[in-house]
């Protein structure tokens, strides 16, 4: 069993958090994931900061290539800048920060695991999306205030699974 990621609340205001995920294997993420909480009022509003990392696949390659990987998904390489959230929908920003061009929508919920944790939901069955989408689902939960872990998840017939995790930084 993995050590559980710590995070000190001691960290930089300027430093990048999700910077200090990079080094870090989807199972070490999960592990943390399952300690977050998401009190019963929280919501997203507006447009978050979005940033990449924990891929499935990349688990093979060495700690330090992967990391390389996600600093380059935090250059103009990668079109996905963040979310916007409006009310109980949503959608990926691409291009730029400003959230003007949309792609991928969600409806927004509050919904429980299978161990009664609440998490934020990013259901991707929206009328809007082609197929493929329709069976993404995101979940996030606090990490600290302003900042949230999320996960994408695909659903299929033999249950969920995870396919990366990123953060979503308000205000940034």
């Amino acid at each position: 069993m993995s050590k559980i990621i710590s995070l000190s609340s001691g960290d930089s205001p300027d430093k990048h958090i999700a910077q200090s995920f990079f080094h870090h294997k989807q199972t070490e993420l999960d592990e943390l994931f399952d300690t977050l909480c998401c009190p019963e009022d929280a919501q997203l509003q507006g447009i978050t900061h979005g940033t990449l990392f924990a891929i499935k696949g990349f688990n093979a390659l060495p700690r330090t290539a992967h990391a390389i990987v996600y600093r380059l998904l935090c250059t103009w390489i990668n079109p996905w800048k963040g979310k916007k959230f409006d009310a109980l929908q949503g959608a990926n920003i691409l291009f730029s920060k400003k959230g003007s061009t949309t792609f991928g929508y969600y409806h927004v919920a509050q919904m429980k695991d299978d161990k009664g944790r609440p998490f934020i939901c990013l259901n991707y069955d929206h009328e809007r999306n082609m197929a493929l989408l329709k069976c993404i689902r995101g979940e996030a939960r606090l990490l600290r205030e302003g900042t949230w872990l999320a996960r994408m998840r695909l659903k299929s017939r033999k249950g969920l699974s995870t396919l990366l995790y990123f953060t979503l930084e308000e205000n940034a």
